[in-house]
């Protein structure tokens, strides 16, 4: 498991970022028109870019914050001026939700907007001075030892997904990345049973002035559906100052995954509670 130090601003936005109830509402209009300015300059920038990876996509993130530098000012003004103690609007700290309902009703409602840059890079911009990127990136193939010395080699590495790696990152628009937890691996299957294979998951940290990950775990399970997982997750406990103005601790679960099925196909997704 890697553990990567990322830069100092990093970690806990994206799990404040997911505490929440569902149905965000208008914030000052001041502060999210400038907001959504500078993401609406974002997304133009990357899909110029043609990035199609998790290296691609960080590059162009960088680079364009690194042309268009934003004042820390932004971020501390909203929080003040919104009366906003989580990263999303209208969320608290200590309540369970589902990540994925949360993000599709404020997407339908037009509090979020979600953007397809590529097959491999998606990015999710909140109500909020941050956002979520989601991405694939492609790794040199791996097969499982055993497998290689089975009499079924040349048939199970022949029925085998690319070896992938999917990564969600939360940033802001300071262009720093908040947090990241990344899963890598690959799945083989025949048309009538698929099996998982986990090469690695880790998580990224930022700077933030609490942090604790508790009963970190990576591995693979089995579905009822028939579907096979291969997954990261863990208990985050953490907690940020900016600019003198603090974001609520919070303790949750988060977990990465990649699911496959009997034909071949893979998704990835992720939960929070």
């Amino acid at each position: 498991m890697k553990k990567c130090l990322m830069s100092l601003f990093s970690c806990l936005l994206l799990f404040s970022l997911f505490s929440a109830t569902v149905g965000a509402t208008a914030v000052n209009t001041q502060y999210l028109e400038e907001i959504q300015s500078i993401q609406d300059n974002l997304i133009k920038n990357l899909e110029q870019a043609d990035v199609d990876n998790t290296k691609e996509a960080n590059q162009a993130i960088n680079s364009f914050f690194q042309n268009n530098p934003v004042n820390e000012s932004l971020i501390t003004d909203y929080f003040v001026n919104t009366n906003q103690k989580t990263v999303l609007p209208e969320t608290e700290a200590d309540s369970d939700m589902d990540l994925k309902s949360y993000l599709r009703t404020n997407i339908e409602n037009g509090n979020f907007k979600e953007h397809i840059i590529s097959d491999n890079v998606k990015i999710t911009l909140t109500d909020s001075p941050f956002f979520i990127v989601e991405t694939v990136t492609d790794d040199e193939q791996v097969i499982d030892s055993a497998l290689l010395s089975s009499d079924m080699a040349k048939l199970a590495a022949s029925q085998a997904t690319p070896t992938k790696t999917y990564t969600l990152d939360v940033k802001s628009i300071l262009g720093n990345t908040i947090f990241s937890i990344s899963v890598q691996g690959y799945f083989t299957y025949n048309g009538t049973a698929v099996n998982p294979h986990l090469v690695d998951a880790w998580y990224n940290k930022g700077t933030l002035s609490i942090w604790q990950v508790d009963d970190w775990e990576e591995g693979v399970t089995y579905e009822m559906t028939g579907k096979v997982r291969i997954f990261g997750k863990g208990k985050f406990h953490f907690g940020l100052e900016i600019a003198g103005y603090g974001l609520t601790v919070q303790d949750k679960f988060y977990n990465v995954f990649q699911e496959g099925d009997k034909s071949g196909g893979v998704l990835w997704d992720k939960t929070v509670n």
